[in-house]
């Protein structure tokens, strides 16, 4: 078997694994899955970026879009490491070298 279909085989797999972050969070796109950011800067009325109460240094906006990243990251990881042995990576020792 070649490798003719690899795109959209990986592509039905990934839309498969973040189906429930399909459309509010992520659309995965052939071998690319952005992550959309917040709607909204979170201004006040003087035009500055609310910050999170617990660091006042981290903006409000931005916290939200690395809580999605994570999710995203959470997704793959869970679903690679929930089938096992058989979706671990091939050790690269065992690879034929090609030489041109």
């Amino acid at each position: 078997m070649g490798w003719a279909n690899s795109v959209p085989i990986f592509h039905e797999d990934v839309t498969f694994i973040l189906q429930e972050e399909i459309p509010h969070i992520t659309i995965p796109y052939i071998d690319d899955s952005p992550i959309k950011g917040p709607k909204s800067q979170y201004l006040d009325d003087a035009g500055v970026p609310e910050t999170i109460p617990q660091n006042p240094g981290i903006r409000c906006f931005i916290w939200e879009h690395f809580h999605n990243l994570n999710h995203i990251v959470q997704h793959m990881w869970n679903f690679l490491w929930s089938k096992g042995n058989s979706m671990h990576m091939q050790n690269t020792s065992s690879w034929t070298l090609l030489h041109s």
